[in-house]
């Protein structure tokens, strides 16, 4: 005998065997045919009637039987209700659709403002994001991460409904990406949820900073949460400014001295204008041809006016990328420095005549103990002063000027070692520990920008002192040939510096006075010293960084909107500029990110196409049961037939 399971109708059936009770159809339909008949009278005007009924007895039976809605409604009633006991269902496929903890990470980095999907690749991967929360269940609850460098979480926990309002404000960013990090923090926010969990990562995958995104896939895995790579963007084909150098030359202030590199990413050949602008005037416009994958360098040395400049460079020609077609510079206005020169009658002749050729350089000299005010000075020099001369509280007070700012250069002259005022020897970054025993030529110890274009070949020390470094503090930048004397040394006191120059341009001490390079140095070291610190030094910002501020300040950024704070973020390349209470300052920002300007896709394996992706559906098989649509059709059998009784008066 045959299992029940394996014929098809019973196996759909939870209780097969109720189907016993469709018996009770035999007697109803017996009831139904012996129930008591009208009886009948003859007579013979319809005797000729009876004769025909009698030959179509059976017909007449078998109609009346089937046209009785009676019968038939109370027979589908019982089967019904039979049906129904028996439990009939049948198998379906559904999706299977659980609660879940989602987060998305977006990419918001530079290289997503490619337009190489017909529209940026930020808006291909909002519009991916949107598509799956979409899809979510109502009682979900997602969180979107931004991957720009610093990764930040701008929503957390929310309705599905939510996210979509706070999906179509964002905008990316022109900071490097840091895709990894940004997982790390998402597999965080869930971590402690007791549902799924799930993250979709939607990025270029263009290489980054921070942990490398197949890596924090694999923690991800390991932490029980389920991760999809969804890649935007088709091709990279972009040429951008990679490098860019901007200040006034060193020799000349009029001159800008520029240095810049610009790298053809693209497969092929690429042809672009590259122009450099500053106060509205165009400084260089030239034609230029990268070939594929090729690095351009290029240096202009264009003339400029002695005021502040925001030097503007672009290239034009059309590629995917934008945002590092364009590299700004700020270069300070030429500054006046005042020089105090503290000597004796008759000394420092060669360090006089030097000091007034300089440009930009107020030289005032002063002989101890008539002294004007040192805190009207930049820069105060110590050249061969006597040393009977010198007042009590004179080195006091330029070492408390020195911690504002200001800046000390000790020269090494026969008076040096004859000082005993210990204010001075205290803030002297060398220990002189007696005098040099023969002649010795000078090489360079650190490079350095005091030492730019400086040539050292032929500059003989006669005399000089044998000193040694204070400590880890000191720089040295020149030294002795012989034994490694550091003969030019500096290090920063407060605020400001403390240098030592050991190569005297007295004719006994060295043959210095006749160089071309005495007073380039001399000229660089003191722009060097004076140049602006502190926040004010934060001239060239690289766009992710944070420009910190000395105290809360107004600051209107690239976009014109002006925010109040002690800490910026750049997040936007172009020129911000910070209200103090007494001045101005511009500080520029530009990406200069060789791997975010490199916009070739990532290959990251595992990775899905966000043009072809659809989140993979969970089908579980699905027992649906038919007890309840039996029930509602018996019922409605059971009206109807509650109908034809009240119809025909029975009720």
């Amino acid at each position: 005998m045959a299992d029940v399971a394996e014929i098809p109708f019973l196996a759909n059936l939870t209780y097969p065997v109720a189907l016993l009770a469709l018996s009770l159809l035999v007697p109803i339909i017996l009831l139904y045919l012996l129930k008591p008949k009208p009886k009948t009278i003859p007579f013979p005007s319809t005797m000729f009637i009876r004769f025909l009924e009698k030959n179509k007895r059976f017909t007449s039976f078998l109609q009346r039987f089937i046209r009785d809605p009676l019968l038939i409604a109370q027979l589908l009633i019982i089967t019904l209700l039979v049906s129904a006991l028996a439990g009939p269902f049948y198998n379906t496929k559904e999706e299977l659709r659980p609660e879940e903890s989602v987060v998305f990470v977006i990419d918001a980095s530079a290289s997503m403002q490619a337009k190489d999907v017909g529209q940026p690749r930020f808006d291909q991967a909002v519009e991916k994001a949107s598509q799956i929360i979409r899809g979510l269940n109502e009682a979900d609850d997602v969180s979107i991460v931004l991957a720009e460098n610093i990764p930040a979480v701008v929503l957390s926990k929310s309705k599905p409904k939510d996210s979509l309002n706070t999906l179509s404000q964002l905008k990316a960013a022109d900071t490097p990406s840091n895709v990894g990090d940004a997982m790390m923090l998402a597999k965080d926010l869930i971590r402690d949820s007791d549902r799924r969990k799930a993250v979709y990562v939607l990025s270029d995958f263009s290489p980054g900073g921070g942990v490398d995104p197949q890596l924090a896939l694999k923690i991800m895995a390991a932490a029980g949460v389920n991760a999809e790579l969804v890649t935007t963007g088709s091709r990279g084909a972009n040429t951008g400014i990679v490098n860019l150098e901007a200040r006034r030359s060193t020799v000349k202030d009029s001159e800008l001295f520029m240095t810049m590199s610009v790298r053809n990413f693209a497969p092929e050949e690429h042809r672009f204008r590259l122009q450099v602008a500053s106060e509205g005037s165009t400084l260089v416009s030239e034609e230029k041809t990268l070939g594929a994958g090729e690095e351009g360098f290029y240096n202009y040395k264009p003339n400029i006016t002695g005021s502040e400049q925001v030097v503007r460079v672009e290239i034009a020609g059309g590629d995917d990328l934008t945002v590092d077609d364009v590299a700004y510079a700020y270069v300070p206005p030429v500054k006046i420095n005042r020089v105090l020169l503290l000597t004796s009658e008759g000394s420092d002749k060669f360090l006089r005549l030097m000091l007034d050729s300089l440009k930009n350089t107020e030289v005032k000299y002063a002989v101890p103990p008539v002294t004007p005010d040192v805190n009207d000075f930049d820069v105060i020099v110590l050249g061969n002063v006597k040393p009977d001369t010198i007042l009590p509280g004179m080195f006091r007070d330029i070492k408390n000027h020195v911690e504002k700012g200001a800046s000390f250069i000790i020269v090494g002259t026969p008076n040096l070692q004859s000082i005993k005022d210990q204010e001075l020897w205290s803030i002297l970054p060398v220990d002189v520990i007696g005098m040099g025993s023969r002649e010795t030529s000078l090489k360079v110890i650190e490079e350095h920008n005091m030492l730019s274009d400086i040539k050292l070949n032929g500059i003989v020390a006669k005399n000089y002192y044998n000193v040694v470094e204070r400590d880890n503090k000191t720089k040295t930048l020149v030294g002795a040939e012989v034994f490694q004397n550091p003969m030019i040394a500096y290090h920063q006191q407060g605020d400001g510096y403390v240098a030592y120059v050991g190569v005297n341009s007295d004719p006994d001490w060295s043959n210095l006075y006749y160089s071309s390079d005495f007073p380039i140095f001399w000229s660089q070291m003191i722009k060097y010293f004076t140049r602006m610190r502190g926040p004010s030094a934060a001239t060239a910002l690289k766009s992710g960084e944070y420009l910190q501020l000395p105290e809360p300040s107004n600051v209107k950024t690239p976009s014109g909107a002006t925010i109040r704070s002690q800490s910026v973020f750049l997040d936007k390349v172009g020129l911000y500029e910070v209200g103090y209470s007494d001045k101005i300052e511009k500080v520029t920002v530009n990406l200069l990110d060789f791997m975010e300007s490199n916009t070739t896709i990532g290959q990251v394996e595992g990775a899905k196409n966000a043009g072809t992706y659809t989140v993979k559906k969970l089908d579980v098989d699905v027992k649906v049961e038919l007890f309840r649509h039996l029930l509602v059709v018996m019922l409605a059998v059971l009206v109807f037939e509650l109908l034809i009784y009240r119809w025909r008066g029975l009720l």
